[in-house]
């Protein structure tokens, strides 16, 4: 199996043109690896309170312990750059991919390719797999796809690392179909 490396983020909204990303995370999908998670200190945008009751960081949580952008940049520079950069994996990757796009932009950087080419969305192979009939259209959300392939749900879910893991194993149980 190619080197993949399961991500998530948890932002301040849900547009990635005008919302900050507070939090991301990254496990790789062989193996039982914890993964690496950090806070980012990104007060440029519009953050809804919505969002922020949905994951429960507190704003106290990214000042104290969030690395800047451009360090958050650096990062990410190291885990997807060259010279093997991972396949990436998410549930509906292309939001998590949209606010790591903005981190960049912020800093005036590029990505590193492996986020921008041939990711694999755990929330299109479950929608294939309702097309197909083997399971209910009803399975589409992350949490509903882990009650229904009896994966258990995070105590934290909707932080980035709780939530990298769970879509973990369910690629694991959607690779299995």
């Amino acid at each position: 199996m190619r080197n993949i490396v399961v991500i998530d983020t948890e932002t301040g909204g849900l547009d990635a043109n005008v919302s900050p990303i507070f939090e991301f995370a990254a496990v790789h999908f062989e193996g039982a690896s914890q993964g690496i998670s950090f806070l980012i200190n990104d007060w440029t945008g519009v953050v809804s309170q919505a969002s922020m009751d949905i994951h429960g960081i507190e704003f106290g949580e990214i000042k104290e312990k969030g690395k800047t952008t451009q360090q958050a940049c650096d990062i990410i520079d190291v885990l997807f750059g060259e010279p093997k950069p991972p396949q990436l994996a998410g549930h509906n990757i292309a939001f998590d991919l949209a606010f790591i796009s903005r981190l960049y932009r912020l800093n005036k950087r590029q990505p590193p390719k492996s986020l921008t080419y041939r990711t694999i969305d755990t929330h299109s192979l479950l929608w294939l797999h309702v097309q197909k009939g083997d399971i209910p259209e009803s399975c589409v959300s992350l949490s509903s796809a882990l009650s229904y392939f009896e994966i258990e749900i995070p105590k934290e879910r909707h932080r980035a690392l709780a939530d990298a893991i769970a879509t973990r194993e369910l690629l694991h149980k959607l690779l299995k179909l």
